[in-house]
């Protein structure tokens, strides 16, 4: 968008095996350079402290001319932008393709309001560090929607996490920031078809026995990433018979 500051870091979601394309790209049409040729580790507090998070490995690039850095984030998913709703809050599930601006949940984003995306009753070192870094811009985050709507329909409020989300449900909001393409007026979702729903700590009622539950994204082409409780539970399992 013109009229905007330039952002300084940013962050590129690719397709799985689309890296080499990207870093082709990059040297030969821009002033970016590899800066880290190791991958950055899944759990960098950047991105989500777990295995689940859909990312496979990331590299950054310097132009250091304009002493801009963009982190090429090559996903484990087909659809890169799947990735975003194994991120560590609703705060974050936000994406921009090349017409259009994606939140998943502006109400409360706009509200600097969001859930959790864990089913973790302890998160771990570096997910509160992350944590912090957004309650630090003023967000509050939250474990079930009850803290943010207590009157809300479990299950059928878009802001609850125990509801099962379309990226192209009316809930989503969709900017078309752009007409490059003469009488196309649709937001380039990318994967239009991706479903998801957030992991969760408890069920929303307070009253209510701790019901944690597994999440997950869905995409068009049929692949399926899982944040799940089966692996929470065998490592409860295994610490209690060892």
């Amino acid at each position: 968008m013109p009229d905007m500051d330039k952002p300084n870091d940013l962050d590129a979601y690719v397709p799985k095996g689309a890296f080499a394309e990207v870093d082709q790209f990059l040297k030969l049409n821009t002033g970016y350079r590899l800066l880290y040729d190791a991958p950055r580790a899944r759990d960098d507090p950047g991105y989500h402290g777990s295995g689940d998070s859909g990312v496979s490995f990331v590299r950054t690039y310097l132009d250091s001319d304009r002493n801009q850095t963009i982190n090429v984030v090559e996903t484990a998913l087909l659809s890169p932008t799947a990735t975003v709703f194994m991120f560590h809050s609703t705060i974050v599930m936000n994406f921009i393709t090349w017409n259009s601006v994606v939140c998943a949940y502006p109400k409360t984003t706009l509200a600097k309001k969001g859930l959790k995306n864990t089913y973790r009753q302890r998160d771990s070192p570096k997910l509160l560090e992350c944590y912090r870094k957004y309650e630090g811009r003023g967000f509050s985050l939250y474990d079930t929607a009850q803290f943010i709507d207590p009157e809300h329909l479990c299950g059928q409020s878009p802001y609850c996490g125990q509801t099962l989300r379309f990226v192209n449900d009316p809930s989503t909001l969709c900017f078309k920031y752009t007409d490059d393409v003469p009488g196309d007026p649709r937001a380039d979702l990318i994967d239009k078809r991706i479903a998801w729903k957030l992991a969760t700590k408890n069920n929303c009622k307070p009253e209510e026995t701790k019901r944690p539950s597994s999440g997950f994204v869905h995409t068009g082409d049929g692949e399926l990433l899982e944040r799940s409780l089966v692996h929470w539970f065998s490592l409860g399992r295994d610490e209690l018979l060892g």
